[in-house]
Order: structure tokens, then sequence, then C-alpha cells
């Protein structure tokens, strides 16, 4: 972090200064150019919205992060912030709440008893008696991790496997690497929000409808352009600008203003505000990151029946496989399917979970993979692109470690609060303070 003691005399000014144009970044920036006030959004991509996205490849429209799934639909947070921005959140209808895959055989959950058939008589019981813990009663031991407590509950293995794949699956992580009392708010925001939707046209028009939102009200997003440097005013005693470089021509330029937003993440935050003056409070950037791995194939024939998740309870490494292209059918040339599958990368060795996944898939399909299907491109999120900058549940709370910086993303996420649901909800916590004069 560059300290500056006394203002040059030209300077360029915004009542917010944000960094990184993800879905985090442009609801802050959209909540403060809702309010009248000036922003600027600095982004290193080629395009907004992070791992909100799609980009082109092969003619097909390939997801940089999300299935285009929001967890909790038209009852989530991110609804509720699009919609307070005037924006629409209008979800393609459902056609099932899930399927499961097991011992070779296809389940489909189309109605909440049939639940209770697919899981059979005592398995079912320990999955009503888990449920109505878990959402009525307080657990004294909160710190215990959610697999003990599981364990705990039941010894069923489909049970066991239940739990273990909506945690790969929403959460990115084992149940081992998560708190019981962690789960609980989890699964207590889903009894309250609702189940995922996938909104029409994906998550594109989404973070795109935002980008138009902050031009429309005199806000700057300048993409291909890359924070390089947070500075810092001794004499206010708080951040008061950024330095940034336009990656195509070189220039680097300087912005101030009194507010600064970072949506990318506390290692990267941190790595801006190196060199801050001692007695300077800093963003603490080591944790845990959430990683995994995804497959993106075209397929000739339409493989799951239903535009919601298959959760894969008895495969090496796939959790779950959405055919994303039932919802949103323009990711594809007509006549063709999409299917995203999403695995937890249990080491770093890309080409070995991309191969148990291939395994997964002949499985899964039988000689249906093989005949019909392609595999497009495979995205491996870790390091400096993960699935969520902060595992599950260890999320730092403060959200402004230094003066006039505030934080927001998923390695802000609230307590039961996933994936962009969560993102959103670090941006709704701090609204109040991105309005402010």
């Amino acid at each position: 972090m560059t300290t500056v003691s006394a203002a040059p005399a030209q300077r360029h000014h915004y009542d917010a200064i944000v960094i990184g144009a993800g879905l985090g970044g442009l609801l802050s920036a959209a909540t403060v150019a809702k309010a009248g006030g000036s922003v600027l959004v600095l982004e290193r991509l080629p395009y907004v919205g992070g791992r909100f996205t799609t980009v082109q490849q092969d003619g097909c429209e390939i997801t940089t992060g999300a299935l285009h799934m929001v967890p909790h639909g038209s009852g989530g947070v991110l609804a509720k912030l699009l919609r307070s921005l005037g924006l629409p959140f209008t979800p393609v209808p459902r056609s099932v709440y899930a399927s499961f895959f097991l011992d070779g055989k296809h389940f489909i959950w189309k109605r909440r008893v049939d639940l209770f058939g697919i899981l059979g008589l005592k398995a079912s019981i320990d999955l009503l008696k888990i449920l109505f813990q878990m959402h009525f009663i307080r657990y004294l031991g909160h710190h215990e991790s959610f697999l003990d407590w599981l364990h705990k509950q039941s010894d069923e293995q489909i049970v066991l496997k239940l739990f273990e794949r909506f945690s790969h699956f929403a959460l990115s992580i084992r149940p081992d690497q998560l708190s019981y009392e962690e789960m609980r708010a989890v699964l207590r925001s889903v009894f309250h929000y609702g189940f995922p939707e996938i909104p029409v046209g994906g998550c594109k028009p989404i973070v795109e409808g935002l980008g138009a939102f902050i031009a429309s009200r005199g806000g700057r997003v300048l993409l291909s352009t890359q924070a390089t440097g947070i500075l810092f005013d001794e004499q206010l005693g708080r951040v008061c600008g950024v330095r940034y470089r336009d990656r195509h021509t070189g220039e680097v330029q300087t912005a101030f203003t009194r507010r600064i937003i970072s949506n990318a993440g506390p290692k990267a935050t941190a790595a801006l505000l190196d060199g801050a003056p001692a007695g300077v409070a800093s963003v603490p950037a080591p944790f845990t990151a959430a990683a995994g791995l995804k497959l993106h194939i075209v397929s000739e024939k339409s493989l799951i029946p239903h535009n919601s998740i298959m959760f894969c309870l008895d495969t090496q490494r796939i959790s779950g496989i959405v055919e994303v292209s039932r919802a949103v059918p323009s990711l594809v040339p007509p006549g063709m399917h999409m299917l995203d599958t999403f695995q937890v990368m249990m080491n770093d060795d890309v080409a070995m979970e991309r191969e148990l996944a291939l395994r997964d898939l002949r499985y899964v399909f039988g000689s249906d993979f093989d005949r019909h299907c392609r595999v497009v491109r495979t995205s491996a999120f870790r390091r400096a692109w993960p699935v969520n900058h902060v595992i599950q549940g260890e999320d730092p709370d403060d959200q402004e470690p230094v003066p006039g910086l505030v934080m927001v993303g998923d390695g802000y996420k609230p307590t039961g609060h996933i994936m962009v649901e969560g993102v959103a909800a670090s941006v709704q916590s701090i609204a109040h303070t991105l309005t402010q004069p």
C-alpha cells in the first residue's frame, strides 16, 4: 500500500472505487450508483461477471464458474437485491426438486414425499430426525465437525452420502471441513429461502444488466484494467485511492476516493495493501480456499430428463451434474445439449481428477457418454481462481479491516449463505455503508 500525505493538484475523484467486476463488485457499484454516487469499477479481465458469467468456445457459451444456478432462486438474497435495484430475476420453472444416481439407477425427486420412497424406511426416519434437530434444536457442541455429528445420528450409507454430496456440490468442501453449526445455518437458509433456480437466460444477463445499470447512472467500468496498489492518506488515517494500469497500453493512472470496495478476495487485496504504515490494520490473507473441477460437455443426446441437479451418490469424484441447456438452450447450437459436472478437488493433480470424472461419467451414462458426448472444456477452480476464496464458515467477520476499505465477495460470506447468495449477502450486510456520503 502506497502512503500519501498531500494530494496532487489534478485528481480523478469518485464517491467509491470498486476493485473487481465480479458479482459482488457489480452489486456494490450498482448500490452506490442507485444512491446517486459516482463510482469507478476496475476489472482486470476483458468482461464483467467474474465467475458468474459465460465465455464463448467452440460455438458454445461456457460458464466461468457458477452452473447458472442461484442457490435460493427468487426467494434468496441475490434476487432481493436485484429487485431493489429495479432489475428482474425471472426463474425458469423447476421441473423437479433434484434426482439421485445410485447403484446404476436414476431416482427422480419430483414431489417432496418421493424422497422418502427413494431412501427407504430406516434412512427416511434418520433423515427426518436429522433435519428436525438441525432446524429446531441448537446443539451445544457447535464446534464439532458436521461429519462427526452426522455419524452419531445415522449409520445409513445413503444418508451419509446424501449429505456428503450436498456438501461437495453446494459448498465445495468435504463435510469434515465444515462445522455442525455452519451446516445447520446453511440448511436453515434452505428452509427459509427455498431451493435453487436458474434465471431465464442464465447468469450472463444478470451481470450484463448490472453493468448497464451502473453505466446508465454515470458509473465507469474499465475492463482489462489491473488495480496495482491502494493508496493510504496518513493524515486522514484511511485509504484514499487506487493506482491502476491499462493491460493493453500499459498506461498507469490514479483515482481518488474515500471508499474502496474490494471484490478481489482477501489474498489479492492484501497484496495491494503491501507496505501499510505501522499501526494500520491489514486484510488477513492466510485462508483456506475451496477448490473444484468442472467438465463442460456437449452431447448430441439429452441425458438428464430435468433441469435440476442430478446428485451422484456412489461415484468416485463427481458430486452432481446439471444439464444446463434444458434451462438455457441458447448455450449450445440447436439440437445440442450441454452438461456441467462438478467435483471437489481431492488433490492438486488436475489430470488425475479429470480422469476420475470421465470414469464417473461412463459409469453414470454408460455407452451413451462415448457415443454422444464431447468434453469441450475442463475448468479447474483453485489458487487465484477458486470456487470460493474462503471455505464455508471460515469467512472473516470484519468487512472494513482498514478504514475506508470495504470487503465483499465469496471471501466474506455471512454464516449460512452459500455461493452467489453469500456474495449477495456480503453486499447486503454493508449496503448502508456504501450509500453514506
